[in-house]
């Protein structure tokens, strides 16, 4: 027998002791997929207690863990978890709990799964779950993400996570999404560079750490016509008239002593730059 002849009848021994499981405790699984359903904390565990199979299945194929994640059940989901139960079983449409996890759950329900699953279930979502959790703002996910994947994956709208960062005014997912290789330059199907959504959503500390980056690894920062930038500079000026007065002189000393490259990714940030 080959290896993989070998490996096909290993899951097919492991889908028929799921389904014996599944068939011997029908109606303890069923109850607690009930109470899962209907949020009853103490009606799943006594149904556990009993002998439910905590990855039974309903007859869409969702598991009670999958359930519990799509309802943002924090309690049952631990309990669950605590429980063994596998967050990769995916349902009849292909989504198994932590995809319900990174499409419907808060912070809390993702960092428990993450820090309880055994397996590396990560890789098999982490495509999408790098630019959800980016655009949803799960920074510590983020974090995780990067570290395997391609950080410069696009959307079907070719946005990639630090588009979608630097659209949020995430300073610290934009960093991260950096330091370990994002694009700075990339191009979305409209044409748009991840600097270009700071710019339009006024994200100046944004604006300052991409411009930074550009400026360090020898980009040319042309992304602004002066024009703009005078828009740009005169519209912050309006809302901050005070704070612009105070820092006019170092305003000033930046665009003599740098020239237009440092001028364009500091000028419009105002007190960001003033030094005492």
């Amino acid at each position: 027998m080959s290896q993989n002849e070998l490996e096909k009848f290993k899951q097919d021994v492991d889908r028929l002791d799921e389904d014996f499981k599944n068939i011997k405790n029908q109606r303890l699984n069923e109850e607690l997929l009930i109470c899962t359903e209907m949020e009853n904390l103490r009606g799943a565990l006594k149904a556990l207690a009993e002998g439910a199979y905590v990855n039974a299945r309903d007859h869409l194929g969702r598991t009670a863990l999958s359930i519990a994640c799509r309802n943002n059940d924090r309690k049952i989901v631990g309990l669950l978890m605590s429980r063994g139960a596998d967050p990769g079983i995916a349902d009849e449409e292909g989504i198994d709990a932590f995809k319900y996890a990174i499409e419907n759950a808060d912070r809390e329900i993702l960092e428990f799964i993450y820090a309880k699953t055994e397996r590396d279930i990560l890789d098999e979502h982490r495509d999408k779950s790098l630019l959800y959790a980016t655009s949803m703002g799960y920074t510590f996910l983020v974090k995780k993400l990067v570290e395997r994947c391609d950080v410069n994956i696009q959307d079907i709208e070719g946005n990639t996570a630090l588009m979608l960062a630097a659209k949020n005014g995430d300073v610290v997912a934009v960093k991260i999404l950096m330091d370990a290789g994002a694009k700075i330059d990339m191009l979305n199907n409209d044409g748009h560079t991840a600097l270009d959504y700071a710019e339009k959503y006024k994200h100046w500390k944004v604006i300052r750490l991409i411009s930074l980056r550009k400026q360090t690894k020898k980009y040319r920062y042309g992304l602004l016509t002066d024009s703009k930038l005078v828009e740009m500079a005169k519209e912050t000026a309006d809302s901050r008239t005070e704070l612009f007065r105070k820092d006019n002189t170092l305003y000033n000393e930046i665009k003599r002593r740098e020239g237009d490259l440092l001028f364009k990714a500091y000028g419009p940030l105002g007190s960001m730059g003033r030094k005492k």
